[in-house]
């Protein structure tokens, strides 16, 4: 009688340790499914905010990789709607999750980030110049 208890209760821990296991995807798969989605539906935040979850929940190799790949994509599509909508809290975070993710970054990512900060840069030189300009014709 206690002998069929235990086999009863070793059963019904085993299949909900199994159920567990196989049924539901693993947290990152998650997060790539919804950055890959928000990403079809061009909706970059969202897929830059979720594959960065993504990315922090990666375990094994198969998972980082398929994140990792994504993650580049998601990233220089962020990068290229900053240069045409320039905005520098943005881009200070993006260059954080950089740091904290260096496998991301790739040679497009890191010329999209030069070509930002040279155009902001100029951008302000213009900026200034034409203040300068300005002041000096009120003179």
């Amino acid at each position: 009688m206690l002998l069929d208890k235990k086999f009863k209760l070793f059963g019904i821990l085993l299949l909900f340790f199994s159920v567990n296991l196989f049924a539901a995807p693993d947290l990152s798969s998650r997060f790539l499914e919804k950055a890959e989605e928000a990403y079809e539906n061009n909706d970059i935040d969202a897929a830059y905010k979720n594959i960065n979850q993504a990315l922090a929940v990666a375990k094994d190799e198969e998972s980082k990789a398929n994140v990792l790949f994504s993650a580049r994509t998601i990233y220089t599509k962020k990068l290229e709607n900053l240069l045409q909508n320039y905005d520098e809290v943005a881009l200070m975070e993006i260059q954080t999750n950089l740091e904290k993710y260096p496998n991301v970054k790739s040679t497009k990512i890191t010329k999209l980030i030069k070509t930002i900060e040279i155009s902001q840069r100029e951008l302000k030189e213009a900026q200034a110049k034409a203040e300068e300009e300005a002041q000096r014709l009120l003179e």
